[in-house]
């Protein structure tokens, strides 16, 4: 074949490429308007495989299906990929004001209008569309919501030591376990992007091969949010929690309090600043240097970056001092680590995340005979796929997960490797 040949036939190829995408295209759009939002996200998911696809409108009209079925976070990355990839229209910024107001994020919900009514200035008409669609826009988040998250896995090391440690008791080191996780939030109050409300968190996990490290823990929260501008939010939480054990009964309190900052310094930027302080208190018997009751002091900050076509990544760090009764447990820890969002392909969303603890102890550590102080590297790892194609038929979308923990120690007791693969669901069992 000449070279014309050769040229005419990647036309051709390139011709039909382009004419598969606009009927893709269209056929989206076609099903958005008649409602059908959960094969419009199908559609798109399909459409995105396609390089020639494109790829910023795709992004919305998953963002604009995904606001319609209530999976609001969802949404806010796929339209934020949509102006990474260069899909700038007002109808995004709309979009995203109408996911933000859902989510009870009045401020930038506002912002994203204003933005919106900008590129309009020249056009009343359809400026008048929009002011409708605003003004008629579906209602907050809910006042209360109630989620429910049953569970089931396996935990190679429950007792968090080395596997040649001798323990008091004779014990299960690794079981299989199932519980769930509950969480309640209440909104007091909501205005103008003003939030202040209780949340509560249970855990319940049995381990059938060894019961007597079944446990609850709950934790109770007061919670308060307040716009200091169009891109920053003061956030403060206060917290007490209580841990039970099946068999010894009341196994720890916990009190914490602390706030925080959100910034938005640019559209796909987010950095959360905050600190807490809090006391723990336990309830079992121990030698008074492993006495682990004391206060600690944690700073932290983590940024998200939303790198495009539904990519994001999400670094954060940590410190914290805790001084303890026993001198066992007063340490220094640092803890980096980063999580990686995946796109979402074929109705999978999955996740991946890394991180890194470093803990130093002040004091020689009795387990030594106090020569020695405990210095602690121990690396994690995790991974979760989200079946979000399933959503629609269950109600929900089962997750499976797996985390790794590889501790390292200058002491023995305290060098062992932990997995723990799991599998779980969500969703919500009652909102008003």
């Amino acid at each position: 074949m000449n070279v014309i040949g050769i040229v005419a036939l990647a036309l051709c190829i390139d011709a039909a490429q382009e004419e598969d995408s606009s009927k893709a295209l269209a056929e989206i759009r076609r099903v958005y308007a008649d409602g059908r939002d959960e094969e419009t996200v199908l559609l798109v998911d399909r459409a995105l495989l396609d390089a020639g696809s494109p790829q910023g409108e795709l992004h919305f009209w998953r963002g604009a299906a995904l606001r319609r079925l209530g999976r609001f976070q969802e949404a806010v990355v796929a339209l934020d990929a949509a102006i990474t990839s260069g899909y700038r229209v007002p109808e995004v910024h709309l979009e995203r004001a109408l996911t933000l107001a859902a989510q009870g994020n009045s401020s930038l919900a506002d912002y994203e209008m204003d933005v919106a009514r900008q590129l309009l200035q020249e056009d009343p008409e359809r400026l008048g569309r929009f002011e409708h669609r605003w003004r008629d826009r579906e209602p907050e988040a809910k006042r209360f919501e109630a989620r429910v998250r049953p569970m089931v896995g396996y935990d190679t090391n429950l007792v968090g030591v080395g596997d040649d440690v001798t323990l008091q008791e004779d014990v299960d080191r690794d079981s299989l376990y199932y519980g769930f996780v509950l969480s309640a939030r209440l909104a007091l109050l909501e205005d103008r992007g003003k939030m202040f409300g209780v949340e509560y968190v249970g855990m319940a996990r049995s381990y059938p091969d060894e019961n007597s490290l079944s446990y609850v823990d709950n934790g109770l929260s007061l919670f308060g949010r307040a716009p200091l501008g169009e891109a920053v939010d003061i956030q403060a939480r206060a917290t007490v929690g209580e841990a039970f054990l099946a068999e010894e009964g009341h196994f720890r309190t916990l009190r914490s309090i602390g706030p925080g900052l959100l910034l938005r310094p640019a559209a796909g930027w987010e950095l959360r600043l905050w600190a807490s302080w809090g006391m723990v208190d336990y309830y079992t018997d121990a030698p008074e240097e492993q006495d682990r009751d004391g206060d600690y002091q944690q700073v932290g900050a983590g940024v998200r970056v939303d790198l495009g076509d539904g990519w994001a990544l999400i670094p954060s760090l940590s410190y914290q001092v805790y001084d303890a009764e026993g001198s066992d447990y007063d340490y220094r820890e640092w803890q980096p680590g980063v999580v990686l969002s995946i796109p979402a392909f074929w109705g999978i969303q999955a996740s991946s995340s890394v991180g890194y603890v470093l803990a130093d102890f002040d004091e020689p550590n009795s387990l030594s005979g106090f020569t020695q102080k405990r210095r602690d590297r121990r690396a994690v790892a995790g991974i979760n796929v989200a079946l979000v194609c399933l959503e629609g038929a269950l109600g929900f979308a089962p997750s499976i997960s797996l985390r790794m923990e590889d501790w390292d120690s200058n002491l023995d007791a305290y060098e062992f490797r932990r997995w723990q693969p799991q599998i779980d669901m969500a969703f919500l069992a009652y909102s008003f």
